[in-house]
């Protein structure tokens, strides 16, 4: 989990642990360790969680691992993502949302890759953050398109005014 916090919030590591604890992270619960670095505004928590193999995998709460690359492009904002790493899956369970830091509970999903059927490594995406100008990060989500689903991962780009 990723989670990058403007330079007014102090402690982000301690911001993020007791965002864990208190609003129950799919995933997190299971945990026996979490490790929680700090690096600047950007909050990371690691943990590994055992597969229960007598039990059926459930979609929503177990996330594919994917490594995502991120650029950005201030003068056109638009953010173009690249799935690095991870398995082959389909395309009608990645989405995004533009969403502003300070948003609760609003979440508008949006087909990341709208005409392909499967998506994998080596794939790229572009994402237009002039379509919603209070935007100010975007959020890449996992599930299906009538649920929230679950974040896999938030990036707020830097910008310069």
């Amino acid at each position: 989990m990723f989670e990058q916090y403007p330079e007014t919030v102090e402690q982000p590591g301690e911001r993020m642990k007791s965002a864990i604890e208190d609003e129950h992270y799919t995933g997190m619960a299971a945990a026996d360790t979490i490790d929680i670095g700090v690096d600047g505004r950007l909050a990371t928590a690691g943990a590994r969680v055992p597969l229960q193999p007598d039990e059926p995998r459930d979609f929503v709460p177990d996330p594919p691992q994917i490594t995502w690359g991120v650029a950005f492009d201030a003068e056109t904002s638009t953010v173009t993502l690249r799935y690095e790493l991870g398995p082959e899956l389909d395309a009608d369970r990645l989405w995004y949302d533009l969403v502003p830091v300070d948003a609760v509970n609003r979440i508008e999903n949006q087909p990341l890759w709208p005409d392909r059927d499967t998506v994998g490594p080596g794939d790229e995406t572009t994402v237009e953050m002039s379509d919603r100008p209070d935007a100010d990060g975007v959020d890449v989500r996992w599930g299906p398109k009538d649920d929230p689903g679950m974040r896999l991962f938030s990036y707020v780009p830097e910008r310069t005014e």
